[in-house]
C-alpha cells in the first residue's frame, strides 16, 4: 500500500508513568521535515526539535528522517508505516512504529492537522481591484 505523508501531522504518547508527550511532525512537498516533541516533567516544560531532510520508501512503507544540526553528524531514524483495519485509504490517519528493537516500541498514531500559520488553509479576502 502506499499513503501520501506529506503534510502536517499531530500526536500525543503516553509513557509507562502516564506522562504525555505532545508530536507536531511536518514533512513538506520538497523533502524536508521538522518534528517538534513537548512534555513535563518535575523540572517544568521540555521541547525537543529535530529537522533535515525525509524520504519515502514506497514499496516497503518505510518513512527515512535523516536529522540534520549545525556541528553535528547527521542522524537516521527508520519509521515503519502501517495502516488500521478499515482505513487503509484515508489520508487523514498515520501509524508510524520506530524500525528498532525496542522494550515499548508502540506505534504512534497520528491525525493530519492544519496549523493556523499554513498559509494553504488561512481564510483570506481574496482582493479586489477598482478601475
Amino acid at each position: 500500500m502506499h499513503q501520501d505523508v506529506t503534510g502536517n501531522w499531530a500526536a500525543s504518547t503516553y509513557s509507562s508513568k502516564g506522562d504525555r508527550m505532545d508530536h507536531l511532525l511536518s514533512l513538506s512537498s520538497s523533502g524536508s521535515f521538522r518534528w517538534t516533541r513537548e512534555w513535563n516533567r518535575d523540572a517544568g516544560q521540555r521541547r525537543d526539535e529535530r529537522a533535515g531532510a525525509w524520504t519515502h520508501d514506497a514499496e516497503q512503507d518505510v518513512l527515512r528522517l535523516t536529522s540534520t544540526a549545525p556541528g553535528d553528524d547527521s542522524e537516521t531514524v527508520l519509521w515503519s508505516i502501517h495502516y488500521i483495519s478499515g482505513c487503509e485509504d484515508s489520508n487523514l490517519i498515520l501509524a508510524l512504529r520506530w524500525l528498532a528493537i525496542a522494550s515499548r516500541n508502540l506505534p504512534i498514531y497520528f491525525q493530519r492537522v492544519h496549523p493556523p500559520d499554513d498559509p494553504v488553509w488561512r481564510a483570506e479576502k481574496p482582493t479586489t481591484r477598482t478601475p
